[in-house]
């Protein structure tokens, strides 16, 4: 399952918040290396919110930028 970037912000704030990363395993229904990565990724994460240029930044799957960005 491709979680959104929207849901992998709630996952941190979640961790964050105590939940045990087991719980958001069975929440999410993804493995626990995925909530692990989602930990271990949380600066990129939070950057893509921050200053993410798309407006539908939130249903995105995917933080890689474009090859040609000025297209």
């Amino acid at each position: 399952m491709n979680l959104t970037i929207d849901e992998k912000l709630q996952i941190l704030k979640e961790l964050e918040n105590g939940i045990k990363p087991t719980e958001l395993c069975t929440k999410y229904k993804t493995a626990i290396s995925t909530i692990y990565s989602i930990k271990k990724n949380k600066q990129k994460l939070l950057n893509v919110e921050k200053y993410g240029s798309c407006t539908n930044n939130k249903i995105r799957k995917s933080m890689k930028q474009p090859f040609f960005p000025k297209l």
